[in-house]
């Protein structure tokens, strides 16, 4: 009995691991392991963002992000979630921001991702995680400060705090 559970398990394991999807927009055509952006690859814009391309496969997870907007400024966190490679994801995000003239600063890859973009406005930082049966991309979008920053970790428009002693 014990070993038609564990075989059951592996058979829908391998089912769950053969629907991860490559999104790799380096990909050639002709490659039926990837999904490619001119073989009938379909992107879409972050709902809130719209220079923010983001692949169809991944899924905004509501319940974990924010935005904040307002006349002067617009930032948030967006969770997305899907059934993708994490090294795909990240090709991505590298190949795709830069026509939407976002210029790439740095990035950590393998293990663990991290890509840096910035504009002349706002910078976005983007966490990719491989979870196992799906993916996790987590994007920041913050306003750029204009000003800089000092020694202190303030900016000259920061709101000073002293403490009132008795």
């Amino acid at each position: 009995m014990i070993k038609k559970i564990v075989i059951s398990l592996l058979v829908i394991g391998m089912m769950g691991c053969a629907q991860i999807k490559r999104i790799s927009p380096f990909s050639h055509p002709s490659d039926n392991s990837t999904i490619s952006y001119t073989n009938g690859y379909e992107k879409s814009t972050s709902y809130d963002f719209p220079d923010i391309p983001i692949p169809k496969e991944l899924k905004l997870d509501v319940s974990r992000s924010i935005v904040f907007e307002s006349p002067r400024v617009k930032l948030g966190v967006l969770v997305y979630k899907g059934r993708v490679d994490a090294l795909s994801l990240f090709e991505y995000f590298v190949k795709k921001l830069p026509e939407y003239n976002w210029k790439l600063r740095s990035y950590f890859k393998y293990g663990r991702y991290i890509v840096l973009f910035s504009k002349q406005d706002k910078d976005l930082v983007i966490r990719i995680k491989d979870k196992g049966f799906t993916t996790e991309a987590t994007l920041w979008v913050v306003p750029r400060t204009k000003e800089g920053i000092d020694s202190s970790g303030t900016s000259e428009n920061s709101v000073h705090v002293e403490e009132i002693k008795p």
